[in-house]
């Protein structure tokens, strides 16, 4: 009920809304801080020299989260040092009780009591609260610099008394706590457009500057769109997977002939049948050659049109040692893929070439039912590419985060 009293430092009307449940309130005309205790009042604070105006009037009524509020305080709040400052709003609807709004860089948080104390772990540097765990962001000491209004427990004002938050964006646990009594407190961050519109503060809303502590990150979509990408780098691999175990490789050709001088020496292979597999053909050959280099124009021919696909391929190979011991260089061997050639008999017809003419064994294999590999690993990079991007955007969101906490994951002894 609506009580009036007079001010026992300046003489002033002050109307206390809700007098049945409030400890302490303020003379708008003096800024006095006075205590009621429904029976006598006496002050607390006399004549509170900052001053600062809530952006959000007070005794007004206004709806939030389904229920109709009364804002009936303000507190103009800091740490220690009253380097960082925050504002405070004491809501109250008779059937639900108190809340509070805090706006704090910009940021807003809807703060409720919590039923029971949270389950602190000191080691682990966490709480626990209704099956979450929240981790240490910060320890200060809170001082109440600035009061507005009326509240349900006796202000005290520049009383210092310590604080302790532990985050689980979008919520944090706070505890406060002085000599006389221990109150923890669950904040929800509230999107800064959700409050311009409940308490009808267009135009006057501050400006959210940095990261605020239990921020829900700004990548929660790009987090979705990752996952999908990684369920189809998964499915994109068991496809290729599928390829491998299906498609069989086989020899369609496989000699080894001697070579006397590897300088224009010809050979024509046996026929040999290239049918309608699954795949592609790969030519392999292998010359055993020693500081030196070979090559071979190979042409294959299909026997029934006289079609000829011709290509070369070569190897290099060189090895000695030097003031840091033995090296070599190059391969005895080469892989290359070739065109698809169409379903029917072929010979090869090779002419050999080399740097020395050195007489070599030569060996050719073609094989069919090799699966390609290359647009397999392309496709997954260029998928990873998104992944990638999220994650270094939302690490650096996180470190963003922690900036200003002692307790930051991302700390080391190397960090300015």
């Amino acid at each position: 009920m609506v009580k009036a009293i007079t001010c026992p430092s300046c003489g002033g009307s002050v109307s206390i809304k809700y007098s049945d449940t409030s400890l302490s309130f303020v003379c708008p005309s003096c800024l006095t801080v006075i205590s009621n205790d429904n029976t006598s009042v006496s002050i607390l604070v006399r004549n509170q020299q900052l001053l600062a105006k809530p952006i959000i009037s007070l005794g007004q009524r206004f709806k939030f989260r389904g229920h109709d509020w009364d804002v009936i305080g303000f507190l103009l709040r800091s740490d220690k040092t009253e380097v960082y400052k925050w504002s405070e709003y004491l809501l109250f609807n008779p059937y639900v009780g108190y809340r509070f709004l805090v706006c704090m860089d910009g940021h807003w948080s809807y703060v409720t009591k919590t039923k029971s104390a949270p389950k602190v772990d000191s080691i682990l540097r966490s709480a626990s609260y209704l099956g979450k765990t929240y981790s240490l962001f910060n320890k200060v000491k809170i001082k109440t610099l600035f009061v507005l209004g009326e509240f349900y427990w006796r202000v005290k004002a520049n009383e210092l008394v310590e604080s302790s938050d532990y985050i689980n964006p979008p919520e944090m646990l706070s505890l406060e706590k002085d000599s006389d009594e221990e109150i923890w407190s669950l904040a929800e961050y509230i999107p800064k457009g959700d409050i311009e519109t409940a308490f009808k503060l267009k135009g006057l809303m501050p400006l959210d500057m940095g990261v605020a502590p239990h921020q829900p990150s700004s990548h929660n979509e790009d987090k979705k769109l990752t996952m999908y990408v990684s369920y189809l780098m998964c499915a994109l691999f068991l496809v290729q997977f599928g390829f491998v175990v299906a498609v069989y490789r086989s020899d369609a050709l496989n000699l080894t002939y001697s070579v006397p001088n590897s300088k224009g020496y010809k050979i024509t292979t046996q026929t040999f049948e290239i049918g309608e597999k699954a795949g592609y053909i790969e030519s392999e050959i292998s010359a055993l050659v020693s500081n030196d280099w070979f090559e071979a124009v190979i042409e294959a021919v299909e026997e029934e049109s006289g079609e000829e696909y011709e290509f070369d391929q070569g190897v290099e190979y060189y090895l000695g040692s030097d003031s840091d011991g033995a090296w070599t260089e190059g391969s005895q061997k080469s892989e290359r893929r070739i065109a698809k050639l169409p379903k029917g008999k072929y010979h090869l017809n090779i002419t050999t070439d080399s740097g020395s003419g050195a007489p070599t064994n030569l060996t050719v294999r073609i094989t069919e039912g090799n699966v390609a590999w290359g647009n397999f690993f392309f496709a997954i990079f260029m998928m990873a590419i998104y992944p990638m991007y999220y994650f270094m955007r939302a690490k650096s969101f996180e470190k963003t985060r922690w900036s200003q906490s002692d307790y930051s994951p991302f700390w080391s002894q190397h960090d300015d």
